[in-house]
């Protein structure tokens, strides 16, 4: 046993030794007695060692809450973004079945009935496995524009739609969307409707000259076209070119394809007063033309006048092949005559 210091004192200096608060003088005289004090030393590295397991017990504690914090972090993380995607699939879902989307005129079958401030309509939905069961009306000044909403077909919408509307003043006319399907007490077919929208007054502006001929289906018959305008004195006159060469065979009913565009376009642009197809058929060249006074004969009244209003505008077309051969671009929207 060291002669330097007594065990009893050593004893009460060892806990402040093992948290290194004694002095250096302290610290010498310690280490001096318990390397050759057995006892001293079992009790010191007894402390030492109990002091590392707490430090280790601390420490786990604490990478422990730290595991547990992160933990709680991501499931909080997995529990959000697991609610935005119900949020979002409720959503889609809802969007889907029960709220819908807006559909084109196009891709819906109407029937159309109008009397005075009333109408009825009624169709469905052209697109397979959908149905329009939401029918939007809005009324201005006696014209009434109907808009659909589809949803997907499933045990809450498995048919079509019947709605009826009761206008502020007596309605004049009936749209699906942008497009015009009755005024007047007529039906006005599709390609009616997108004709009288490319009315214009001057036949010198050729990119509208264009539009009228895309919608009264000059391109999709006659294929390709070249222009010519004379426009520098009255009478003014278009002249359409036919690209492709047509066979003896198809002429007949190209050129009678060629008067009722003639008829049609003459309506349509107000300063025209002669319309020219020129073509070859079989490698000779031919020419045909129809004027105002033409085409007024066979309106039955001054094409000009045709031209300003949409039913007659319909009448004129319902005499032509165009009519005839273009109902697949109406669908089975059948809108009948009050």
């Amino acid at each position: 046993m060291s002669e330097n210091l007594p065990c009893d004192i050593v004893r009460d200096l060892l806990p402040s030794y093992a948290d290194g608060l004694t002095s250096e003088k302290t610290n010498k005289a310690v280490e001096a007695h318990v390397a050759d004090c057995s006892d001293c030393k079992t009790a010191l590295d007894f402390m030492c060692e109990g002091e590392k397991k707490e430090e280790k017990t601390d420490e786990k504690k604490e990478i422990d809450f730290l595991k547990k914090t992160r933990r709680h972090k991501t499931q909080a993380v997995v529990i959000g973004v697991l609610t935005a995607v119900v949020i979002l699939f409720s959503a889609i879902i809802a969007k889907v079945y029960f709220i819908g989307s807006p559909i084109d005129e196009e891709f819906v079958s109407c029937r159309l009935s109008v009397n005075g401030k009333e109408m009825n309509v009624g169709g469905g939905s052209k697109i397979r496995n959908t149905d329009v069961p939401f029918v939007d009306f809005e009324e201005k000044d006696g014209v009434v524009t109907v808009s659909f909403r589809s949803v997907r077909q499933s045990r809450f919408h498995t048919g079509g739609y019947l709605e009826s509307f009761t206008a502020e003043n007596e309605i004049r006319t009936v749209k699906l969307d942008d497009r015009i399907i009755w005024h007047g007490g007529k039906a006005i077919s599709k390609i009616t409707s997108d004709a009288f929208k490319t009315r214009h007054l001057y036949v010198g502006a050729m990119p509208e000259n264009s539009r009228t001929a895309a919608a009264l289906g000059v391109y999709e018959v006659l294929g390709s076209v070249s222009n010519a305008l004379k426009t520098s004195k009255e009478p003014y006159s278009w002249t359409l070119v036919v690209v492709n060469n047509i066979g003896s065979a198809q002429r007949e009913a190209k050129e009678e394809y060629m008067r009722a565009y003639g008829y049609a376009i003459l309506a349509l642009i107000d300063n025209l007063s002669e319309v020219k197809f020129e073509y070859e058929v079989d490698g000779e060249t031919c020419v045909l033309s129809v004027n105002t006074k033409e085409a007024s004969a066979f309106a039955g009244e001054n094409i000009k006048e045709v031209g300003k209003d949409i039913t007659k505008l319909q009448v004129l077309i319902e005499k032509t092949v165009l009519y005839t051969e273009t109902v697949w671009l109406i669908g089975d929207c059948v809108v009948p005559e009050a």
